[in-house]
């Protein structure tokens, strides 16, 4: 072997004592893979078969809650604003319903009943009730809950009327 004084980069050449080529050989050519039969490219659909079920049942349960939740808010809010409507002097049970059914038509809810109570307001009415009721069916978004439970979603108001009139 040769050396020189100052080699260049071509000259300087590197020994292992085994052969450089065969050792990085599988990074440049991947090995081939070794079929294993046709019985196994039906893992993934076993696999997919056993989980999408519980996946689907978790995703659409989800949705069901957030609507159900939703609708409950919803009608809450319409039971608040309707009494919030009749305890103010001056304010008719007519007028309480309105409100009520003005924030249920807002959000899209199709069945529902309103219900106020004393049905006369009037300078002796010492409190005002509003009773908003929306069953459980495929007309009011619910999907599921109508076929599993049914029944209503009932949200009651109650509070004591202001004592001077407005001039």
């Amino acid at each position: 072997m040769q050396f020189h004084a100052n080699p260049t980069p071509c000259q300087i050449r590197l020994h292992f004592p085994f052969d450089y080529h065969t050792m990085f050989k599988n990074f440049r050519q991947p090995k081939q893979r070794k079929r294993l039969g046709r019985n196994r490219f039906g893992g993934v659909s076993v696999e997919f078969a056993m989980v999408a079920p519980i996946f689907f049942l978790v995703l659409f349960g989800g949705i069901e809650f957030a609507s159900i939740h939703i609708t409950q808010c919803a009608i809450e809010n319409a039971a608040f604003e309707g009494v919030r409507h009749g305890i103010v002097p001056g304010a008719t049970a007519a007028g309480c319903r309105q409100k009520a059914e003005a924030i249920l038509d807002a959000t899209r809810i199709q069945v529902y009943e309103v219900n106020v109570v004393p049905s006369i307001i009037d300078a002796t009415t010492d409190e005002v009730s509003v009773t908003v009721s929306v069953p459980m069916t495929p007309e009011n978004k619910f999907g599921l809950a109508a076929f599993l439970r049914g029944g209503d979603l009932v949200k009651t108001i109650t509070l004591p009327r202001e004592d001077q009139e407005l001039n």
